[in-house]
């Protein structure tokens, strides 16, 4: 009796539960013949069976019409068959059937972690939301034991994750995108409340408008990649994205070399992992001081940055400009996620999952080639630009001594160039010119980071940077000999240490103090033609070898007066014993929250940088023992003001009035020649440390963040740029643009049948005041046969406003465990012309020309577990 009861349940649990197959079972068939609209075709089922279906609206389409053909067939067959055609799926409860819409799943999901952000200590039983782009909670978890979430099992799409817990202020991430490929991750960093709170009141502070750095309440944001793969002008270069920004400017779209405020772009320094590196583009100062053709850095294996537009915390020194503070990501710890990409301007192979998924260590690389070295190296042809570049980061968290990171960037470059043919066609320089030119970069580092106790951690950088280049340049003279034009071979490997020690002393005060030390090898030979118009012989520019050392020490503290003030106090001494330079530089900023959605904050800083090591080795011609040694440190006082307004969820103003003030500049003596206008690859010139500088203006954001698919963002700069040189005249710079306007814009349609293809148009505008240049002397230039300026009226003159459009177009199917993506990416679509002055030899006459420069990127890039 028992084991007909029990039999008896489970039939009924079965037949509850499965219903569908029962009409199978009972042999029912049905037929289905025609062309039909979603709502045709359900009508058909609901005659012929007599169930009564139930749909959400919007997940159905009557446009679409598809031919099906069913004879005598099972209902189940008949509707799994069908409604895939329709991108739907089917439940059948009882008499009625239910229609869903049929939406792809990722892999993973979404995993991070949450931490305090002044101890790096996990936060356990943090409460973490899930929001989709509409704002809406889709899922919700507590971290566990180690301050690790999980959801899993996501449509494909993009999600936002806010974490919140009472004595701390609530945080929301960037935009996630989860595809069928593989998982995201978020890193999410709560700060604390000054005060204990019974009630939370949650208002989540936006990401891309603060630093993940503790100490910056002002002058800075985040580069986020997310923005960085969306926004038009990127060219899939993380540091291009600071250029949406107010108050950054480009000087062409060959280069990515950015100008911050009115700085000249060798000003900025670049970091990866704590580390001070070289500049990390393609042919870097080829193109014009502090930029290169294209950026060295993958998207793949880059993750949210710091970039400093304004003042800076004490742990930072050496830059009168920007920072960018670059951070590597960690490879996925659970599964292994691959990736191959072709295009235009070369090949992507990466790859990164664990190495030990019980401790949680995993890898991650990036290798890219040139889609130009490879067409020479199958053509055999030695002429045009050839590069690459690997990035790669290992990380091994261990129980008891901390987590530690290897991590390295090398890039390679090679260019030759070969003289024009028809010897009836030298016009210019280049015309009658061969060059070679060969660059090597490579950055190794080891990090490591540990918590002691609760309450404190420190953090130790241990990097290895090696910069080689060599220059070697021939031109046809009048008599078809080669003749030297110029050579120039440098060698510098920097060593470096730093630490620090984060320690929370209370709720109201935390400390952060460290050192670091540089170590300077170098040799270098750099030799050039005074007058390659006149084939004159080379003369040596500069000539040295030897090791310098750079000694660095800090402290910042971050106090919470209240609620609603904090305040960021620090100092810095910074040692170059080269000429035993040195300086002291005090750092102060200031946040006042005065309402949930509005903020001010102040900043002020004293900066100090070096020269590049090559100025203070300059030789001067006819002079020996002449050279730049003396030269001392170059400083700059910055102050900015910001008021934020956080309008609502989506939409953020922001406006900020600057000034800097640069005093101690290299300059040549009873001249209008400044460092700041410098933008050369080899300097011959005798400079004393006497010059100045002043930047001053206003920058202006609005920005509406991704809501329902769409974003959009305008802002706008004026500014002035000024210097005195060795003449004691002040004069406009170089940079002198006196006003910029952006407009980005953006869209994305999710389409398909079942969800899983996303369409995204993006578009961006800049119009931006000329850059400035010297008056050319013609007389002189006609006796050199080359141009010559007028150095008494330097930068009085401006060139035409520039107006340029970028566009990216993203197409991403998402399929199960693989993802394609097709983009088409350009930069100055509207083919604006720059205007440049040139020497043509064989009229002796100087030319004015335009040129537009188009720069296109196709590529297809595939994503696979």
């Amino acid at each position: 009796m028992k084991t007909k009861l029990f039999l008896t349940i489970c039939g009924l649990f079965l037949i509850l539960s499965c219903p569908l197959y029962s009409q199978h079972l009972d042999k029912a068939v049905y037929s289905v013949e025609g062309l039909f609209n979603t709502f045709e075709f359900l009508e058909v089922i609901k005659e012929q069976t007599g169930y009564r279906i139930a749909y959400k609206q919007s997940d159905l389409r009557d446009e679409k019409k598809v031919k099906l053909y069913y004879k005598n067939k099972p209902l189940d067959v008949v509707l799994k068959d069908a409604l895939a055609k329709y991108g739907l799926s089917f439940v059948i409860y009882g008499n009625q059937i239910i229609i869903k819409k049929e939406t792809p799943l990722s892999k993973g999901g979404i995993s991070g972690t949450v931490k305090n952000k002044s101890t790096l200590v996990p936060l356990e039983y943090a409460n973490v939301l899930l929001l989709d782009v509409d704002n809406n909670q889709v899922k919700s978890t507590f971290t566990d034991s180690c301050g690790c979430f999980w959801f899993p099992n996501l449509k494909v799409g993009r999600y936002q994750v806010k974490a919140s817990m009472i004595g701390f202020m609530p945080t929301l991430s960037d935009y996630l995108v989860v595809s069928s490929s593989g998982e995201s991750r978020s890193d999410l960093f709560l700060d604390e409340g000054a005060e204990e709170m019974n009630e939370v009141t949650v208002v989540v502070t936006h990401s891309r408008n603060n630093t993940q750095n503790i100490m910056s309440l002002a002058g800075g944001r985040t580069l986020s990649i997310e923005e960085a793969n969306r926004f038009a002008g990127n060219f899939d270069d993380p540091t291009r994205l600071a250029s949406s920004f107010a108050g950054v400017t480009t000087g062409s779209v060959n280069s990515n070399a950015m100008e911050v405020r009115g700085n000249a772009p060798q000003f900025a320094q670049w970091r990866m992992e704590g580390v001070e590196t070289p500049n990390l583009s393609h042919y870097a100062d080829m193109s014009g001081l502090g930029g290169g053709i294209l950026t060295g850095l993958s998207l793949y294996t880059t993750a949210n940055s710091d970039f400093y537009y304004g003042t800076y915390p004490a742990e930072f020194s050496n830059s009168l400009s920007g920072i960018f503070d670059m951070r590597m990501r960690v490879g996925n710890t659970t599964e292994f996620d691959h990736s191959v990409q072709l295009g235009i301007w070369g090949m992507d192979v990466s790859s990164e999952g664990p190495i030990n998924p019980k401790s949680g260590s995993s890898y991650l690389f990036n290798y890219r080639y040139s889609y130009s070295g490879l067409a020479d190296k199958i053509s055999g042809s030695k002429e045009g630009l050839d590069y690459q570049d690997l990035a790669f980061k290992v990380n091994l968290p261990t129980r008891h001594v901390g987590t530690f990171t290897l991590w390295g960037i090398g890039l390679l470059d090679k260019v030759v160039q070969e003289p024009e043919e028809d010897e009836g066609r030298w016009e210019t320089y280049t015309d009658r010119e061969k060059q070679q030119v060969n660059m090597q970069k490579g950055v190794f580092g080891v990090g490591h980071s540990i918590s002691l106790k609760d309450d404190a951690y420190l953090k130790t950088n241990i990097g290895f940077s090696y910069s080689g280049t060599k220059v070697n340049n021939h031109i046809f003279d009048d008599k078809l000999d080669w003749v030297p034009a110029a050579f120039a071979t440098k060698h510098e490997t920097n060593v470096q240490l730093n630490s620090y020690i984060n320690k929370r002393f209370n709720s109201w005060h935390t400390n952060r103090t460290g050192v670091s030390y540089t170590g300077i090898f170098y040799d270098m030979d750099f030799n050039i033609s005074p007058s390659s118009g006149l084939f004159k012989p080379m003369e040596r520019c500069a000539y040295g070898s030897g090791q310098s050392n750079v000694f660095y020490v800090h402290s910042s503290s971050l106090f919470r007066i209240n609620r609603s003030i904090k305040l960021s106090a620090g100092i810095g001494m910074q040692y170059f014993d080269l000429n035993q330079s040195w300086s002291i530089e005090p750092r102060l900023n200031v946040k006042w929250d005065f309402s949930p959605e509005h903020y001010l904050s102040f900043g002020y800083g004293l900066f100090g940088r070096r020269e590049r090591i090559e100025y203070y080795y300059t030789n001067i011609p006819m002079h020996t023992g002449i050279d730049n040694i003396h030269l001392k440190l170059a400083k700059t006082h910055k102050m900015n003001l910001t008021y934020d307004w956080m309008i609502n969820r989506d939409l953020n103003l922001r406006i900020e009035p600057y000034f800097q003030y640069l005093y101690d500049l290299p300059v040549e003596n009873n001249s209008s020649f400044s460092i700041v206008n410098f933008n050369a690859f080899i300097l011959d010139r005798r400079l004393v440390s006497e010059g100045k500088g002043k930047n001053y203006g206003i920058d202006l954001s609005l920005e509406h963040g991704l809501e329902k698919g769409w974003y959009w963002m305008i802002n706008g700069s004026i500014f002035k740029s000024k210097y005195m040189g060795g003449d004691k005249i002040w004069r406009s710079s170089r940079m002198d643009r006196l006003f910029a306007i952006k407009v980005l814009a953006g869209k994305e349609w999710i389409l398909g049948k079942k969800d899983n293809k996303i369409l995204g148009v993006n578009a961006k505008l800049t119009f931006q005041g000329g850059e400035r240049y010297t008056p050319i002397d013609y007389i002189e230039s006609g006796s050199t046969h080359q141009i010559e300026e007028d150095e008494t009226k330097a930068y009085s003159l401006r060139l035409p406003p520039s107006f340029i459009s970028d566009l990216t177009i993203n197409y991403k199917i998402n399929k199960k465990k693989v993802v394609h993506e097709i983009s088409l990416q350009f930069l100055n679509l509207n083919g604006f012309k720059n205007t440049y002055y040139q020497y043509n030899m064989l009229t002796n006459q100087i030319e004015k020309k335009r040129s537009a420069t188009l720069v296109p990127n196709l590529r297809a890039c595939l994503n696979f577990i």
